[in-house]
């Protein structure tokens, strides 16, 4: 770890990316994939490992919960920032830490702690892991923490029905490189090189959107929308099946 953050201030200092948080998220992101791949790719795995299908359902899922936050914090205000082209590099580099926490938590501890034929277990024990792992982030507060465990919940329910961790990467780096490195909202705590920035400060400190009510909703209806999906599919497998048809293995994995 303290290689990776002087490996990363190194990196960051040379990009020109304040701070150089990125830079060291992004080395260690990388080294973490590197040691996790090989032997994640070695288990047998309790959902698909990379298949991104049903795009159309995860870009559903993902819009409930990011288009209303857009629209909640351009009504309040945006300027442009000073940070220059800063926010693109930023952007870049947190989408290998993304990978490896979708990695860690979705992939390895979600495939651990599924029991055959009980995915949803191992997304439950995934989810309070990775609420876990964010408890030390600064401006931790109860609706954050309780958000993150839903974020995980999500995530876990859109590698099922995607069939792989590609899909809820994305989402991953999707949420953080709009909500921090363009609206200019801190991400879990942290502040990051943005293109704009809010002129309200309740969206420049604290936690930020991760600890609002209205995200809760949010991943509750987006997470909800994703289950009833998954009990349709399972009902036309169901039903396929009686008439003998046969099912794809995404289908019958999800």
């Amino acid at each position: 770890m303290f290689a990776a953050r002087w490996l990363g201030y190194t990196v960051g200092e040379t990009l020109g990316v304040r701070g150089s948080l990125e830079a060291g998220l992004c080395t260690s992101g990388f080294f973490t994939i590197l040691l996790l791949l090989p032997l994640w790719l070695l288990a047998e795995p309790s959902a698909g490992r990379f298949g991104g299908s049903r795009i159309a359902e995860w870009a559903l899922a993902s819009c409930i919960v990011l288009a209303p936050v857009v629209v909640v914090v351009s009504l309040y205000g945006l300027s442009l920032s000073r940070d220059g082209a800063g926010w693109i590099v930023s952007a870049i580099l947190l989408l290998p830490p993304a990978a490896a926490e979708e990695l860690t938590f979705r992939g390895v501890l979600q495939d651990i702690a599924s029991p055959r034929g009980h995915p949803v277990v191992g997304i439950l024990v995934s989810s309070a892991l990775f609420c876990y792992g964010h408890s030390g982030n600064p401006a931790v507060s109860f609706f954050g923490l309780l958000n993150i465990g839903l974020f995980g919940i999500l995530l876990g329910l859109m590698r099922l029905r995607s069939g792989g961790l590609v899909l809820p990467t994305m989402f991953h780096w999707l949420w953080n490189a709009i909500s921090g490195c363009v609206l200019g909202a801190n991400v879990s705590g942290l502040e990051l090189p943005s293109l704009l920035e809010p002129t309200s400060a309740r969206f420049s400190s604290g936690f930020g959107p991760e600890e609002w009510p209205m995200t809760t909703l949010l991943l509750l209806v987006s997470s909800v929308f994703l289950l009833l999906r998954r009990r349709a599919d399972s009902r036309e497998r169901r039903s396929g099946l009686s008439r003998g048809v046969p099912m794809s293995p995404i289908a019958l994995s999800s």
